[in-house]
């Protein structure tokens, strides 16, 4: 939080509290008191509801002061959720409103319809935006068209000098980042999967690298990883390696690099595998923190 968010909250405290209260807003801390109402009204897990933000404002005028003058409570603006447009508009506008310079996480779920209008409406605010988050929410058509409706929004902003995550479900096609990596110089990390050939392409920016390969060639594969920006690199792995070809030695002893910045790593599709192979494989990733292996037949 901000600040001048802070401060701003806690005048409101001492404006006619008293010491009896038993208000946790008004008792605790600010860091915290303000965390435990962004879980309250957490939405489909990381996106904080407006409504519940507004019936929080009712619960008293000291809440409603509290909640108004915290900027980022109410930095999360989504577009493309609500049945009604005008609700899904009044919504947009009292986030970017009320949230003030703060920075802003963009929303775009499901099929935008009426785009124009609500990209006028966020243009002034492209300067602030800091994280962009694509969902395939609408059941009723097809996600190909979602997708392209949600990118074609994504670019018309133009410039995001502040945008440093863009999370957005795994495609097959990742051509339509190439424009918008020009216009986003702050870009931190891409939420998603790409092919491992793919991660040059987008300047190592992919969180999530899927590899097609045999343990055995592992050493000529994972070199490009050691060029990846993203300090929260999760791989997965994926071969069906028969028990004949188990023979290749990438021992702790021939390691010529390890990425330690490498914190999970997924074995998918795994037919057969040694554990002494398992734990070679595992020298490469000295921070691991979790590993995942997928068995389609046989066992460890």
């Amino acid at each position: 939080m901000s600040h001048s968010s802070t401060s701003r909250l806690q005048a409101t405290k001492q404006q006619g509290f008293t010491r009896g209260s038993n208000d946790f807003l008004h008792t605790l801390p600010t860091e915290l008191s303000l965390r435990i109402i962004r879980e309250a009204v957490i939405h489909d897990g990381e996106q904080t509801s407006i409504d519940g933000l507004l019936v929080l404002t009712l619960v008293s005028p000291r809440w409603r002061i509290s909640l108004l003058s915290s900027p980022e409570l109410w930095s999360y603006a989504t577009v493309g959720r609500e049945s009604t447009e005008g609700d899904a508009m009044a919504k947009l506008e009292t986030c970017l409103a009320l949230s003030q310079d703060a920075p802003l996480t963009l929303n775009l779920c499901g099929l935008l319809l009426n785009w124009e209008d609500y990209r006028q409406r966020i243009q002034p605010h492209t300067w602030r935006i800091a994280r962009v988050i694509m969902k395939l929410t609408d059941a009723e058509a097809p996600s190909r068209y979602q997708l392209d409706s949600q990118k074609s929004a994504l670019n018309s902003l133009g410039f995001l000098p502040s945008l440093h995550d863009i999370q957005f479900d795994p495609v097959s096609d990742h051509r339509w980042l190439m424009p918008l990596i020009g216009n986003v110089p702050s870009l931190e990390a891409i939420n998603s999967v790409c092919n491992i050939d793919q991660l040059p392409l987008y300047k190592y920016l992919f969180t999530t690298v899927h590899m097609r390969t045999n343990i055995g060639s592992i050493q000529t594969s994972l070199p490009i990883l050691q060029a990846s920006r993203s300090r929260r690199l999760s791989i997965e792995i994926e071969h069906n390696m028969q028990q004949n070809a188990v023979d290749s030695k990438i021992g702790p002893s021939n390691l010529p690099f390890t990425l330690s910045f490498v914190r999970i790593l997924q074995l998918q599709e795994v037919g057969f595998i040694k554990k002494t192979i398992l734990f070679d494989l595992i020298a490469y990733f000295p921070s691991l923190v979790s590993l995942t292996v997928n068995l389609t037949s046989g066992r460890l």
